[in-house]
């Protein structure tokens, strides 16, 4: 080797160590700010008691006829593809059903809720990603799997909510199928025949009601609380849910969500909203943020012409809580904007244009994703359920063809 090699080979060596040692030197892990729990005392409610009027729940806004019961296609799929014939149904040996306690009472407490507009789903650029990711959140599985009703394309609208997401029997559905109350009862008869059991409606406190035999032993109930809607919980909580429903119904405008009556007011989103979260009593979840830490919490999703935009809330008791987290959160923003890890996964530029502004005692947060950031992020939330549960979703159902369509037998 002549010199002039060796003179190159040492400003390489050089150039690389000096790359390392600066790998080594910049902070690649994300900053350690933020640290959540779950409640030590478990209570499905709100940040402050309610107390509503028991009257009936009025029903939903009229709107166009349901689509048929029977949609062809996944829409009544089983679950988790089989298409077993179920056993012959045995006399019921009746689960006693508590009697809901009347609708006139959310209690102070705490939840967390997810609310889907499926029919936006269906109809969005990103509907693979979304399905995906939706496919791998387990409850509606273990809820209701064996109903034969898909959650995408059986529904129009979802609501999953827990005071605690380590409690399997804490967790309620409410939903809009798109077929109407004869396909909800149905589905209802079929999880029960896939059990061996046989059920009976009964109208209690306005709603009607039957046991829910899902895959795990808590005791459900399922209650038709509007010509397509439905919930199932256990029965204690239904008449939270339709207190829920009322209070929704006239704080909508407050809220920033859709004008929605009755039923339709308890899986009301925002304008053009296709996924919200809401957390209440966020102190009871969060041990620690960077950030005075707020009362509750609120983030939706919508498309856009160009993308998606992602908004939050958060709401505080005082207004000089709010005013000291919208500066203490764009100091967060900073921070993360600037980050390596962000930027190598793209996500810098979104966060270098997210706007954070104070109003009254609440502080939003707006964020615009391109398409492509929108996937990563919803493989990355899917990435991390698939982590925190375990659970490997069922093969997606195939829709059938149809007559037209069915492929011609071969000839011998």
């Amino acid at each position: 080797m002549n010199r002039r090699d060796l003179i190159f080979l040492a400003i390489s060596v050089a150039l690389h160590g000096a790359l390392v040692a600066l790998f080594l030197t910049l902070p690649l892990s994300l900053p350690d700010e933020f640290e959540f729990a779950l409640p030590v005392e478990v209570q499905f409610g709100i940040v402050e008691e309610i107390e509503a009027e028991p009257e009936p729940l009025p029903e939903p806004e009229p709107e166009a006829p349901p689509k048929p019961k029977k949609p062809r296609g996944p829409a009544l799929a089983s679950s988790d593809g089989d298409e077993t014939e179920a056993p012959e149904p045995k006399p019921e040996e009746r689960r006693p059903v508590e009697k809901a306690s009347e609708p006139s009472r959310i209690p102070a407490g705490s939840h967390i809720a997810l609310r889907i507009d499926m029919t936006r789903v269906r109809e969005s650029r990103l509907s693979a990603a979304a399905r995906k990711l939706i496919r791998q959140i387990p409850d509606w599985h273990l809820i209701a799997g064996g109903s034969g009703i898909d959650p995408i394309d059986g529904l129009d609208r979802l609501l999953i909510a827990t005071p605690d997401p380590r409690r399997r029997d804490l967790i309620v559905l409410a939903g809009k199928s798109v077929g109407d109350r004869s396909m909800i009862r149905e589905a209802a008869e079929t999880i029960a025949a896939s059990q061996g059991r046989a059920i009976e409606f009964r109208r209690e406190n306005g709603v009607e009601q039957a046991p829910w035999y899902s895959l795990d032993p808590t005791e459900r109930v399922i209650a038709i609380v509007g010509p397509q809607h439905f919930t199932i919980s256990p029965p204690g909580a239904l008449g939270t849910l339709l207190a829920m429903a009322r209070h929704r119904e006239r704080t909508a405008q407050d809220e920033g969500l859709e004008r929605a009556r009755g039923a339709d007011a308890l899986l009301s989103l925002g304008e053009d909203e296709a996924i919200s979260i809401e957390v209440e009593n966020v102190p009871s979840y969060a041990r620690r943020l960077p950030c005075p830490v707020p009362e509750k919490g609120r983030a939706s999703i919508r498309e856009t012409a160009s993308g998606v935009a992602i908004d939050a809330a958060v709401f505080y008791a005082e207004g000089d809580g709010a005013s000291e987290a919208a500066a203490c959160w764009e100091r967060v923003r900073a921070v993360y904007a600037s980050h390596l890890l962000v930027r190598l996964v793209g996500l810098g530029p979104a966060l270098d244009g997210a706007r954070i502004e104070l109003d009254q005692s609440s502080v939003r947060i707006s964020v615009a994703l391109t398409d492509v950031q929108a996937r990563q992020v919803l493989d990355l939330v899917g990435a991390q359920i698939a982590r925190l549960t375990g659970y490997r979703p069922p093969r997606e159902p195939t829709p059938e063809p149809a007559a037209d369509e069915a492929p011609a037998l071969e000839a011998p």
